[in-house]
């Protein structure tokens, strides 16, 4: 069962987005796009460390749901681990398979209740957040979050890769 084509990308909790971006940039990283709350506050910029990996960063806000553990991030707190991302060529077969195996999924890291076998809704469109991927969670044993992702046609990452080559 090798469903995973490639390790896509690690997520950082960051408490200052524009200073994170521009030392990845240094870095020589490539930035990517950054994504918007409701509200207006930048979420969350992707960063290209290679032809196809990445970072994604996101900007830690105390009142925002996806702050970890509902707390404020700090530098002295070292938990600015988000989660792993694995991109699969078909996320529907995986997560009956995983389900299959015992490896039920999730749902997002705010929610996290066990999907049901017979109910794979916990896989969707991740237009509410907004790179236009069919995403689903799992838990390693420890709780850390692996996100699986199913790149679509006209999701950010996709167009990024696109038009700008590495």
């Amino acid at each position: 069962m090798r469903e995973f084509k490639k390790f896509f990308h690690l997520a950082l909790h960051v408490t200052d987005l524009d200073k994170s971006i521009d030392f990845y940039k240094r870095l020589g990283c490539e930035y990517m796009f950054t994504l918007k709350l409701d509200d207006g506050r930048p979420w969350l910029a992707y960063v290209r460390l290679n032809k196809d990996q990445y970072l994604e960063l996101f900007q830690i806000y105390e009142d925002h749901p996806l702050t970890p553990r509902e707390k404020k991030i700090t530098q002295e707190s070292d938990d600015f681990f988000g989660h792993l991302s694995f991109l699969v060529p078909d996320i529907y077969k995986a997560a009956k398979d995983w389900a299959a195996a015992g490896c039920p999924l999730v749902y997002a890291p705010f929610r996290p209740e066990i999907v049901p076998l017979d109910d794979i809704s916990g896989v969707h469109w991740a237009a509410g957040a907004a790179d236009r991927n069919w995403i689903c969670w799992i838990q390693d044993p420890d709780g850390n979050w692996i996100e699986v992702m199913e790149e679509r046609e006209d999701s950010y990452q996709k167009v990024f890769e696109e038009t700008h080559p590495w």
